[in-house]
């Protein structure tokens, strides 16, 4: 595996065939390592609702199975969610820019309600693509327990997402950028 000394430079806003590879850890839900692999997602499309873009980003290697497939944008409070860009249940999931405290739902209907709570806008982390510096980090919970742990950066979106379990106290999935390139 290749670590990086500096941090990658940002990306524009994802174009169709933009490619995202994650290295991906399995865990048992003591802790205890099971597997690793790497999961490619693409912008297989952009969508058009109201005259907003939606990238639909997939796993290329398991087509509707695992994260992060689904349909994202950006805008000027953060990175939204939804899982079809014409209806009308799409979420902020990252909220960007924010304080370190804040705190929001993620709330799409029948689908998700989450707690937000942004711990950190200047988190440092080293995954496989390279070195992050501010780094805004969060984590998700579910009836107050946490369920995932998120680092984002702006341009790249997603850098590191871990499932948790045990509660919030062991990591039983990570997720870690390992390369991302520009079409």
């Amino acid at each position: 595996m290749f670590f990086a000394c500096e941090q990658p430079t940002p990306a524009p806003e994802p174009k169709i065939n933009d490619e995202w590879v994650y290295h991906m850890k399995q865990y048992d839900f003591n802790g205890n390592f099971l597997t690793e692999f790497d999961r490619v997602y693409q912008a297989q499309e952009s969508i058009q609702d109201n005259n907003v873009a939606w990238a639909f980003l997939n796993d290329t290697n398991h087509l509707n199975e695992g994260w992060p497939g689904g349909i994202y944008r950006m805008n000027e409070d953060g990175l939204w969610y939804t899982s079809n860009a014409t209806e009308s249940y799409s979420a902020l999931f990252l909220k960007y820019p924010g304080n370190v405290g804040e705190e929001y739902y993620y709330d799409i209907p029948g689908v998700y309600n989450y707690q937000v709570s942004i711990v950190s806008v200047n988190a440092t982390l080293l995954v496989p693509y390279g070195n992050f510096t501010d780094l805004y980090q969060y984590t998700i919970s579910s009836a107050g327990n946490p369920m995932y742990r998120v680092w984002f950066d702006e341009n790249l979106w997603i850098v590191k997402f871990d499932f948790l379990g045990q509660g919030g106290t062991v990591i039983t999935a990570s997720y870690e950028l390992a390369s991302y390139t520009s079409h």
